[in-house]
């Protein structure tokens, strides 16, 4: 299975390490660090949980990512509200290439209506 996250890292654009601002940075997290250093991918880093955290522990909390990957992005996330999503959306989308068009830009897919009906 190691291989297979490798072999898919390789592969990838851009990488997000979510990481649980009410946690520690444990063995694992650096594990992970430590696999996406190795794939040379893009890594951004999310702190989610920061609306169960005061001002302190939030600081704290995204100091810890900023070690565990020196020169990454770091966001403070909320995935319940919803804060800091956006940026981290827009920051993706913005590592990511631009791909080829599937089909015409006024079509929202390329199956036949019948077969967009069918699955709807």
């Amino acid at each position: 299975m190691q291989h297979r996250v490798e072999e898919e890292l390789s592969e990838a654009d851009a990488a997000l390490l979510m990481l649980n601002g009410e946690q520690s940075v444990g063995p694992g997290d650096r594990f992970i660090a430590g696999a996406l250093e190795r794939a040379s991918v893009p890594v951004v880093l999310a702190v989610n949980k920061i609306d169960r955290l005061d001002h302190a522990q939030t600081a704290a909390a995204l100091t810890a990512a900023a070690e565990l990957r020196p020169g990454a992005e770091v966001f403070p996330v909320s995935a319940r509200t919803g804060a800091g999503v956006v940026p981290l959306v827009e920051h993706l989308v913005g590592l990511l290439p631009e791909g080829p068009f599937y089909f015409e830009a006024d079509r929202r897919s390329d199956q036949p209506e019948n077969v967009e009906l069918a699955e709807l």
